[in-house]
């Protein structure tokens, strides 16, 4: 396999993801400020 392919690091985000579920199973409560899609339906004014 390539060397630099070999020496790739996980990518950041499923790093977090981890630490998030293990955050939670612990009881912990997570503010989320990242982005994504919306929850709530946008105002239509």
């Amino acid at each position: 396999m390539n060397r630099i392919i070999k020496n790739l690091r996980p990518y950041p985000m499923e790093e977090l993801n981890r630490i998030k579920s293990e955050l939670k199973e612990k009881g912990i409560k997570i503010y989320d400020f990242g982005t994504g899609d919306p929850k709530e339906p946008t105002d239509k004014k």
